[in-house]
């Protein structure tokens, strides 16, 4: 059973189609990332799947029940964070995490199991106020986690840490979907989640335009192949006999529209020539890449 279904899921304020038609599956165990500029419809999204907000049209499910049913937010099913934690000021960590535990009837014999998973142990009796906005965010994800959930959903949980703090939440995500729980999150920082995420989801206005895992979308995006050598008119010359299309010339490094496959075949090909290679470096896909190509599309769309 997929952890989240959507069909033609969409919301409308007024005039503006915060989220348009979204259809997505997302499999248990998957760490799933919604990727996209500030109001692209992810925290819509996610507010729809937690039952917040009352979709304009189509269907949103968890684990087979429907999002604006009580059984969808039953407890040990869902755990989230969207955006900043709301806790007690005054209170300390242990204590904030007691009273939601209070409040939701389970989950009372996980605070320290929670607290432990992020780097919060020492911290537990600590007053909430005067925690940094990484050790608010961290405690955030501790609460969403309290229940034990099948699913967590985190609207930019990496915001504000620092980098020991990224490495801790992204060894924690990891190890969630180690022991089945499916994760989805949002956030601003590729290189995080291409490090994170076994599957992505790219929304522009709205609209998801590029969505599968990580992978098999990087594996379709343009590559080149950064090439230093002695002569590099020749090099020119060698790579259009041979096929393959130059995208520029910068001093000594030619740029060629070329895989990391290719290689060892392009440097047979120049060293049979004469030309004497000094490095040959491939440019691999990144998720960075997938973004700006597709934010350039629809900047000029």
């Amino acid at each position: 059973m997929a952890a989240i279904e959507t069909v033609g899921l969409s919301k409308r304020y007024g005039n503006t189609l915060a989220v348009d038609g979204l259809s997505l599956t997302v499999a248990e165990s998957t760490v799933f990332g919604f990727l996209g500029p500030n109001g692209a419809g992810k925290s819509t999204t996610m507010r729809m799947l937690l039952g917040l907000i009352r979709p304009t049209a189509g269907h949103a499910s968890i684990f087979g029940h429907d999002c604006r049913t009580l059984a969808a937010r039953q407890a040990g099913l869902v755990g989230a964070m969207v955006e900043e934690p709301a806790l007690y000021t005054y209170l300390p960590a242990r204590t904030n995490l007691e009273l939601l535990c209070r409040l939701s009837g389970r989950g009372k014999d996980q605070i320290e199991w929670a607290l432990e998973k992020v780097g919060l142990t020492d911290t537990g009796d600590k007053p909430y106020g005067a925690f940094s906005h990484g050790m608010k965010q961290r405690l955030g994800i501790a609460a969403a986690l309290l229940p034990k959930p099948k699913l967590l959903i985190l609207d930019e949980p990496a915001s504000g840490l620092d980098p020991a703090g990224l490495i801790e939440v992204r060894d924690l995500v990891r190890g969630l979907a180690a022991e089945g729980i499916a994760v989805v999150l949002s956030s601003h920082l590729l290189n995080e989640v291409q490090q994170i995420c076994t599957h992505v989801g790219l929304m522009f206005k709205g609209k998801l335009v590029a969505e599968g895992p990580v992978d098999e979308l990087l594996s379709a995006e343009h590559t080149d192949l950064s090439i230093e050598a002695d002569a590099p008119a020749r090099v020119v010359e060698v790579l259009k006999a041979e096929g393959i299309v130059v995208e520029a010339v910068i001093d000594a490094t030619v740029i060629a529209k070329a895989t990391r496959e290719q290689a060892p075949a392009i440097n047979a090909a120049l060293v049979a020539a004469g030309v004497k290679v000094y490095a040959m470096v491939p440019h691999m896909p990144t998720l960075e890449d997938l973004y700006l190509r597709h934010a350039r599309l629809r900047t000029h769309s």
